[in-house]
């Protein structure tokens, strides 16, 4: 299980989307397997954590875009 810490930016607030809109999207997004629209809201100093662990297993939104565009093209 991952918990991801992720940083809304600033142009999100431009937008005038709820919290649950953006949830919606990214999720949605992450189901499509569509890694522009993934990447969309994720701030460049996002950082992903395993529960159990204290450091982050992918720090940056260059590392998570690199990670998810693999899983998303090995996925059905």
């Amino acid at each position: 299980m991952i918990i991801s810490s992720l940083f809304i930016s600033l142009g999100v607030l431009a937008q005038n989307k709820t919290a649950e809109e953006i949830v919606q999207v990214h999720l949605d997004a992450y189901n499509n397997r569509d890694i522009d629209a993934f990447m969309f809201y994720i701030d460049d100093s996002v950082e992903f954590y395993n529960v159990e662990e204290c450091t982050p297993h992918l720090k940056g939104k260059e590392e998570v875009q690199e990670r998810y565009t693999t899983y998303f093209e090995k996925s059905p």
